[in-house]
């Protein structure tokens, strides 16, 4: 019986540390995010589950989460950065952050980071050095995410089809599942949607050992690369009528996918969990590249985390990253989101050996074998609109290829000062 006291006592002492008394300073710090906590997405539910642990574990800090689309998400963060008003944290893809940036909306990271240690400076996925640009750390990934091809494993299986490791395998695939009411395959190629659909092809682009802009930021989408891959993509539609006849964005491709109207399309492994849910035979493969039959060279992007320029708790707010980017909170992530972990030693766990995890550790595999740096430029999102409405041209309009993607480069070079 003293035993059970002395354990209870202990058990109040420790209970007594986590609770915050009624006269201390609780901090609030606010939270863009494009995932909405009523949402039953499993992203979304991942987000949940970190920010109550993160609470637990720092009952003095309480993080107000307010919803940014993700399309709108750079744009009112700078409009919010000018006028004062920018959050404590927000979410930015890492291929945006140098828009941000430019505005100076954000906050360097620099000093917050000289608390890593050299093991976990070791432990991220995508190099430490490679983080920083001229010199500062601007984020933190959440996750990192590839390219990868959806198909519906059920579709494949009945129809006696392989999985495709050449474009040539994909049209032969995509025109035996196309039917009445599904098409075979989609790539996302309407400037809708920040044109998210283009940035898949900046791997492609490497295969050949050529890029979407020069060593000098000047737009290159009209090289061999640029040129091969419209002119697959038109042929898609107007030759092998695979692919829908007028372009439509990430958004509606994804809802295609997920309704069943389509057998294949391109996305970002970040989008697998939630996509999974709504086609439970849903498998994924590597873009193939245009070279040969082997994988397209990766570009890994994800969500990361940034301080606002404005925010007022920048000490809290790290306190927030720092946890969000540590094995507790990562693993939490892959397991309830199916998001690829930004830190390796999370991959060491034994979930990624099981059927649940063993596709995160592929992906993982794939990026550390396949990725390729590039210096995003920081009118990224108007270079993937050009290109956008370079193929828009092309397909309704009947323009040639070249001379479309000639004139898109002008206007991105015009854009970026260097015309």
């Amino acid at each position: 019986m003293r035993g059970f006291f002395i354990t209870l006592s202990v058990f109040i002492v420790f209970v007594g540390l986590l609770v915050v008394p009624a006269n201390a300073k609780v901090t609030e710090i606010r939270y863009w995010t494009f995932l909405d906590p009523a949402s039953d997405d499993v992203r979304s539910v991942a987000q949940t589950r970190q920010i109550k642990r993160f609470e637990e574990l720092y009952p003095d800090i309480r993080v107000k989460v307010e919803i940014v689309h993700w399309s709108k998400q750079v744009d009112m963060y700078v409009q919010a950065a000018a006028a004062g008003k920018g959050p404590d944290v927000a979410l930015v893809n890492t291929l945006r952050v140098p828009q941000v940036v430019a505005a100076k909306a954000i906050e360097p990271l620099n000093e917050f980071a000289k608390e890593f240690t050299e093991a976990e400076k070791q432990d991220f996925i995508i190099p430490w050095k490679d983080q920083f640009v001229d010199g500062k750390l601007w984020c933190l990934n959440l996750e990192l995410r590839g390219t990868a091809v959806f198909y519906r494993k059920d579709l494949f299986e009945q129809a006696g089809i392989s999985v495709p490791t050449s474009w040539d395998q994909v049209v032969a695939a995509a025109r035996k599942l196309n039917k009445e009411r599904v098409r075979g395959f989609i790539w996302p190629t309407s400037h809708k949607d920040a044109a998210g659909g283009w940035q898949f092809a900046i791997g492609l682009y490497f295969n050949k050992g050529e890029a979407i802009v020069d060593s000098k930021g000047r737009a290159a989408i009209g090289n061999d690369t640029g040129i091969k891959l419209y002119q697959l993509l038109v042929d898609m539609v107007k030759k092998y009528n695979v692919m829908p006849s007028t372009p439509i964005s990430i958004e509606e491709a994804r809802t295609a996918f997920k309704a069943g109207v389509a057998a294949m399309y391109v996305d970002g492994t970040q989008v697998f969990g939630s996509v999974r849910a709504a086609q439970p035979y849903t498998g994924t493969f590597p873009l193939p590249s245009l070279m040969a039959a082997e994988p397209a060279a990766e570009f890994p992007t994800g969500q990361a985390f940034t301080i606002g320029i404005n925010s007022q708790n920048k000490d809290a707010a790290w306190k927030f990253i720092k946890f969000m980017v540590k094995p507790e909170a990562q693993l939490i992530n892959a397991k309830v989101a199916d998001q690829l972990p930004a830190i390796k030693s999370v991959l060491k766990d034994p979930w990624f050996n099981t059927n649940q995890g063993s596709h995160l550790l592929q992906w993982g595999n794939n990026l550390a074998k396949n990725s390729r740096g590039l210096r995003i430029p920081e009118h990224y999102i108007f270079l993937m609109d050009c290109m956008a409405k370079a193929y828009e041209q092309v397909l309704v309009g009947g323009k040639q290829i070249p001379e479309a993607l000639e004139e898109a480069a002008k206007q991105f070079n015009k854009r970026a000062g260097l015309e």
